[in-house]
């Protein structure tokens, strides 16, 4: 069950991407992210009543820090997705998902595996095949950069929440959609953005919200079933928005970035077994 529920955390964020696109070609990221994140929220919060969590200020801190970074991920994932190519931006926050977390839990005194370096090299390789193989252009920088940053803001979010107790169970990821929500809505207010898309595009925006909400929920039902399995199988999600891309919105995707792509799941996929 546990692979079940990461691939179902994989599929939530591909349709997550596949709704929420249209409120950015539309309106731009931020009045994407803020309805999302608010449902996440809300999503999580749900999960509560299923999930045995203790309340600990500590724990709902850590999540508030790791929030502030999964909102800045969000942020900079659809920036980047209003710009270029999905198969430019997605693996690189597939990369640095699971790297930075992995240089934390280095810092915090564990010991990866061979195999997790092995991934952490085979995921720079996919990296190096698909900027290779994409057209020299100036939306090739632009769609890595966001990607980058994305990934460093998803890394941060997951190294830090690494620092809950096991106890806290749902509580981190409540707090952590919480700061997400209103980081973003603060963003939207000093730069003048409207916080919530058209009449038009709320139902995109609900819905990109509720796929995001139960991707977290997925995924913690597929950690408390089998913690292995579900992270390798939620690591697929850069196939997913790249597949969704492609067909929904005519990103272009070569062959050797295809490749790059597959070769980064690979990659992703052996950090978190190692």
């Amino acid at each position: 069950m546990g692979v079940v529920f990461g691939l179902l955390a994989a599929l939530s964020i591909g349709l997550s991407d596949l709704f929420g696109r249209r409120v950015v070609h539309r309106t731009g990221p931020i009045s994407a992210a803020v309805p999302m994140q608010a449902l996440a929220f809300l999503t999580s919060a749900v999960t509560l009543v299923f999930i045995s969590s203790e309340w600990s200020a500590g724990d709902l801190i850590i999540g508030l820090l790791s929030g502030v970074g999964l909102g800045a991920g969000l942020g900079c994932y659809f920036a980047g997705l209003n710009r270029a190519s999905s198969a430019l931006v997605a693996p690189p926050v597939a990369t640095l998902s699971a790297v930075v977390p992995l240089a934390y839990s280095v810092l915090r005194g564990s010991s990866p595996s061979v195999l997790s370096w092995l991934g952490t090299a085979v995921c720079l390789t996919g990296l190096v095949l698909i900027t290779v193989g994409s057209r020299r252009s100036a939306s090739v920088a632009v769609g890595l950069l966001w990607g980058v940053l994305s990934g460093l803001g998803y890394g941060f979010g997951l190294s830090i929440v690494l620092e809950a107790s096991d106890a806290s169970g749902s509580w981190p990821a409540v707090s952590q959609r919480f700061a997400a929500f209103f980081l973003l809505l603060g963003i939207a207010r000093r730069r003048g953005t409207a916080a919530v898309p058209p009449v038009d595009l709320r139902l995109w925006a609900v819905l990109a919200g509720v796929m995001a909400g139960l991707s977290t929920v997925f995924y913690l039902l597929g950690v408390a079933v089998d913690e292995t399995s579900a992270v390798v199988a939620a690591s697929l999600f850069p196939a997913v928005s790249v597949v969704v891309g492609r067909r929904i919105y005519g990103d272009e995707v070569r062959v050797t970035q295809a490749i790059g792509v597959g070769v980064v799941i690979i990659g992703v996929i052996a950090v978190a077994l190692g």
